[in-house]
């Protein structure tokens, strides 16, 4: 019905499968092992061999042998199981620790291990002095054995002597193999054996090495109670708040002012001022108004002092001053006067002026040779550490093709300015940030470099106490003050036309303006009569114009209309 279901053909032949018979079990039946009962055992000589023969219990206790019921503790049989056999303590109890427990290890896996112990007051009672002396006898004795033992091992006479080598020796009577001899028999031979000699400082041939230290004990377990559902209380109880702290925030917790103020814990304490501290402020203010008005009682005495002291010295000086050059003034002029033309004339005396002079530079150049060598640092040393601009200021820099090699200025390596740092404004034109010859200026009235040199200052003070004739001329002009001194370079006084040469300049000036008048006038006339006219003028005015500044304005005015 399927197949025309489907619309298949009927099957015409028909499939049957073979069934297949199982071949029928033979059962071999054990043979059957009799344990004689308990007084029968020893005297049938039952001897426990297989494991059939222990049946379901364990080893008979009668029987005098080595038994090993299921195999346990039998060394010809190797197990490789490592399931441990089943213990009980004391108490007939099964011992589950075993596993966790090793040999020189101490495990606490019961209750009473964890358990407090209760000491009894015997454990707990001081020993009696019949214990203390049996104690401290026992303890006596073993410290002596040690001690003992130790000083007889250092002493020389317990050392073992040494024996020789005929009583360590040994004789044996040693016989050939017979093979290989031929027909004469082999002949025997004593042989003595000998101890090879070993050297005493040989270093031993073997190593002691250090055993790793096992593991250790485990600790003690701690008990937990049992676990129990959280209530609300614990719930909020362990809802620690985070630290608050004035300084970090590493979270990045947004923390309110009175959180921080209850932390700091500042509201907790009472402020409390002490009276004192006002008493003290008022002291030390009274205190700093009284050390202000001494400081400038001080001050202003010390100021009337030294006004004073300043005063009396100027007066001292004014006197010194005055009393010196009266006596100068009264033998200058009369010793200019007389001995002025005798030293001129005398050669034996400028002789003698020069032999002193050489002599004098004779004994500087010796000077200065020695302070050289002392290391003081030459002129050519100082020229050579002078920068280029320092060249320059002091005109010492010569250009051109004697100057060889690139020549920098020191102070510029130093700055971080330049273009490359923006230089400066763009609406600027400071091409040069400094003048370069601005140093020319402050050494005009500067004496030399090397001026300081050999007689330096003495010359120098010579000059101004003027107590020294070699920078004073023999003969002194007419007119002069020798008294005066001068300080710095030469003055000069502008002296004040009187009115009668304004008057004469007024007229020339009136006279030359009519003349260029007339000139104008007269173009026609020739230019040599021009000239005469101006040559005629100019000698009238000769007298009158010294400086010919009159002729300079005319000159200038005739090259402009030129």
């Amino acid at each position: 019905m399927a197949f025309s279901f489907l619309g298949l053909p009927a099957p015409v032949r028909q499939y049957a499968r073979p069934t297949e018979e199982p071949a029928p079990m033979v059962v071999q039946k054990a043979p059957v092992r009799t344990i004689p009962g308990y007084s029968h055992r020893v005297s049938s000589k039952f001897q426990p061999k297989t494991t059939e023969d222990y049946g379901d219990g364990g080893a008979y206790p009668e029987i005098h042998i080595s038994q090993f019921p299921l195999g346990m503790g039998s060394k010809d049989k190797i197990s490789d199981s490592n399931v441990l056999a089943l213990q009980v303590n004391d108490n007939g109890r099964a011992q589950y620790d075993a596993i966790v427990k090793k040999k020189n290890q101490l495990v606490y896996s019961s209750f009473n291990d964890v358990v407090e112990k209760v000491p009894e007051a015997e454990a707990l009672a001081k020993p009696t002095l019949e214990e203390e002396i049996e104690t401290a006898a026992k303890t006596k004795a073993a410290l002596d054995a040690l001690v003992s033992g130790k000083v007889a091992a250092a002493h020389p006479i317990n050392v073992s002597r040494q024996k020789s080598v005929k009583e360590t020796s040994t004789y044996i009577r040693y016989t050939p193999h017979d093979q290989g001899f031929g027909d004469k028999p082999p002949e025997q031979r004593i042989i003595r054996m000998v101890e090879a000699p070993v050297d005493p400082i040989q270093p031993p041939k073997y190593k002691h090495k250090k055993a790793v230290r096992g593991p250790g004990s485990p600790p003690v377990p701690v008990l937990h109670s049992p676990p129990r559902k959280l209530t609300v209380q614990d719930q909020q109880a362990w809802k620690i708040p985070p630290c608050i702290s004035n300084w970090k925030n590493a979270k990045g917790y947004t923390i309110a002012l009175d959180k921080r103020l209850a932390a700091d814990g500042r509201g907790l304490q009472k402020v409390t001022v002490n009276n004192k501290f006002a008493s003290l402020a008022e002291s030390l203010a009274i205190a700093e108004r009284k050390a202000r008005e001494e400081i400038s009682t001080r001050g202003r005495m010390q100021k009337l002092l030294d006004e004073k002291h300043k005063q009396e010295k100027e007066q001292q000086l004014r006197e010194k001053a005055a009393s010196i050059l009266k006596e100068r003034s009264g033998g200058q002029s009369r010793k200019d006067e007389s001995d002025g033309s005798d030293d001129d004339d005398d050669p034996q005396a400028r002789r003698e002026r020069d032999k002193l002079r050489y002599e004098r530079r004779r004994e500087r150049e010796r000077e200065m040779r020695l302070e050289n060598l002392m290391g003081k640092k030459g002129k050519l040393a100082r020229d050579e550490d002078r920068d280029v601009s320092e060249k320059i200021a002091l005109g010492q820099l010569q250009g051109g093709k004697g100057a060889s090699g690139a020549q920098f200025d020191s102070r510029l390596f130093n700055q971080s300015q330049g273009m490359d740092s923006g230089f400066g404004n763009d609406d600027e034109y400071n091409v040069y940030s400094k003048a370069l010859m601005d140093r020319g200026k402050a050494s005009v009235y500067r004496p030399k470099a090397d001026a300081e040199g050999v007689d330096g200052d003495k010359d120098f003070n010579d000059l101004k106490s003027s107590s020294t004739k070699r920078f004073r001329a023999d003969k002194g002009f007419q007119g002069t003050d020798h008294t005066q001194t001068r300080s710095g370079p030469v003055q000069f006084a502008y002296d004040e036309a009187t009115e009668s040469h304004k008057r004469e300049r007024s007229d020339s000036r009136e006279r030359r303006r009519s003349n260029s008048r007339d000139l104008r006038r007269s173009r026609s006339h020739s230019r040599d009569r021009k000239r005469r006219r101006v040559r005629s003028s100019d000698r009238e005015d000769d007298s009158k114009d010294p400086f010919d500044v009159d002729r300079f304005l005319t000159d200038a005015r005739r090259g402009n209309r030129r």
